[in-house]
């Protein structure tokens, strides 16, 4: 919620980024506050519930994540662009690498026991190691991003008391885990064709 005798005054140029093709309203107006150095504050009257699609196609699935990606192509200030290629650096870089990590570590962990006697190796031992880590890793990150929706949802459940209460029912660690690799799998080709 922006006030509106500072967007008509236009006091931190707003409208002059808006004007000049500014896309996304969202990143604008935070690319605004913290070149001001102010503060974003949504009232919780102002957070609605969004009905996900029961019938999600790949398609809508890669036009979602092409223009959620392309906003990072968009800024306004030389620290908003800053923020958006380290944003798209690591969208596209290091989040990549859960999948072939993943299967990496799938593959060598279930290899091992074909050579034991490879086990006693400190090079074994220690690529063993970081694919367990790894895992751990993964399923840490399934954890926290399972705790993230549960806070999401009660927050709906609280501000919206006369709707349907939300349910995570359908989010098994099996889901989460696939649509962390799957997103991982699409990160750098979505990239990619927002480069092209």
């Amino acid at each position: 919620v922006l006030r509106r005798a500072d967007v008509e005054q236009n006091m931190y140029g707003l409208l002059d980024w808006w004007r000049k093709g500014g896309y996304s309203d969202d990143m604008q107006v935070q690319a605004c506050a913290q070149d001001a150095g102010r503060m974003i504050a949504t009232p919780l009257s102002a957070i609605f519930p969004n009905e996900l699609k029961k019938d999600v196609t790949f398609d809508y699935c890669w036009g979602f994540l092409r223009r959620q990606n392309w906003v990072l192509f968009t800024y306004s200030s030389w620290k908003n662009w800053a923020r958006h290629m380290t944003l798209l650096f690591l969208y596209a870089v290091p989040n990549a690498s859960w999948l072939p990590a993943f299967l990496l570590s799938l593959a060598s962990l279930a290899e091992a026991p074909l050579r034991p006697a490879r086990l006693t190796e400190p090079a074994v031992a220690i690529h063993l190691a970081a694919c367990v880590g790894f895992l751990i890793t993964f399923h840490a990150a399934i954890a926290v991003q399972r705790r993230n929706l549960e806070a999401i949802a009660n927050m709906c459940n609280h501000l919206s008391p006369e709707a349907q209460r939300l349910s995570l029912a359908q989010f098994t660690p099996f889901c989460l885990g696939s649509s962390l690799l799957m997103q991982s799998a699409l990160a750098p080709a979505v990239t990619i064709a927002n480069l092209l």
